[in-house]
C-alpha cells in the first residue's frame, strides 16, 4: 500500500541511486572498533559498567585538515548505521534486505545531496545494544563466551551517547530516539557541537497525526510512547513490504 498522500496528489516513490551513479556514494563497508575494555570500561547510568565494547559504523565523505565538517547523524530505535549507499557486506553478515535496496536515507546523503559526501564527512554508528555490530545481547559476555542475552544490562540514551563520544573522539571529531539522542548530545557535548538539526527520515501522515503526543510524553513519561510508536513501525514495514511485491 503506498503512502495516501502520495496517491493524492500523484507523486510516484524516487527509485534510488544505483551504486554507480554520480550521486551515489557507492559500495559501503561498516567499519569496527573497540572503544571499551577492561582498563577503560563504559560507564552506564544504570550503575556498574561495560567491557569490552564494539562499535559499528559507517562513514561517508573525507574528514577536512580542520576537522570541522563532521555530521553524526543517528538511527531510530531499531534502525542502523547503514544511512547511504550499497552495503558491500551484505551476504557475509547476513543482512540479505540490503542487497535490494540502498541505505534508509540514501535520498539526503552523497554527492550533490542535502548532506553533500563531497564537502562532508557522514558519520552513523550504532547504538549500545544494538543487533547490527555494537555490543548488545547477541555478544558474547567475556567470562563466559556465551551470548548475554538477558544478562545484558539495561542502558540509556545517555549510555549510547557517552560512547558515540568515544567514537568521535576516536576518529578526531567534535561530535522518538533520534531526538533524543540529539538533545542528549547537546549536553554531553556543550562545548565542541557546534550546533545541531534534527530531520526527520520520512514524514507519513500517521507520523505526522503521533507528533500531538509529544507534549503529552515528556509530562506522563515515554511508556505511553511504546504502543502508537510500535503501531507506527509496523505499519510502516507492511507499507514497504508491500511496496516491494509490487
Amino acid at each position: 500500500m503506498s503512502d495516501p498522500v502520495d496517491a493524492l496528489v500523484g507523486r510516484k516513490k524516487k527509485e534510488p541511486d544505483p551504486p554507480d551513479s554520480a550521486c551515489s556514494v557507492g559500495w559501503t563497508r561498516p567499519q569496527r572498533v573497540r572503544l571499551a575494555d577492561v582498563d577503560n570500561p563504559l560507564s552506564l547510568d544504570g550503575g556498574g559498567s561495560l567491557a569490552p565494547v564494539d562499535v559499528e559504523f559507517e562513514t561517508y565523505g573525507e574528514l577536512s585538515p580542520a576537522r570541522d565538517n563532521a555530521i553524526l547523524i543517528f538511527h531510530a530505535l531499531s534502525g542502523d548505521a547503514h544511512v547511504a549507499g550499497w552495503d558491500a557486506t551484505c551476504e557475509e553478515y547476513g543482512r540479505l534486505w540490503r542487497a535490494k535496496r540502498p541505505g534508509w536515507w540514501d535520498e539526503m546523503i552523497g554527492p550533490s545531496k542535502a548532506f553533500d559526501t563531497s564537502r562532508y564527512c557522514v558519520v552513523c554508528a550504532n547504538v549500545l545494544g544494538s543487533c547490527y555490530g555494537t555490543t548488545g545481547p547477541m555478544s558474547p559476555r567475556p567470562d563466559t563466551g556465551e551470548p548475554y542475552a538477558l544478562s545484558f544490562p539495561v542502558v540509556t540514551v545517555g549510555d549510547w551517547v557517552r560512547l558515540q563520544v568515544r567514537l568521535l573522539d576516536y576518529l578526531g571529531m567534535a561530535d522518538q530516539s533520534e531526538r533524543l539522542q540529539a538533545f542528549e548530545s547537546v549536553l554531553e557535548l556543550p562545548k565542541p557541537l557546534l550546533r545541531y538539526v534534527r530531520v526527520p527520515f520520512d514524514l507519513p501522515p500517521g507520523t505526522l497525526a503521533a507528533t500531538k503526543l509529544d507534549g503529552e510524553l515528556v509530562q506522563r513519561g515515554l511508556m505511553i510512547a511504546k504502543v502508537p510508536a510500535g503501531q507506527l513501525a509496523d505499519a510502516e514495514e507492511e507499507e514497504e513490504e508491500e511496496e516491494e511485491e509490487e
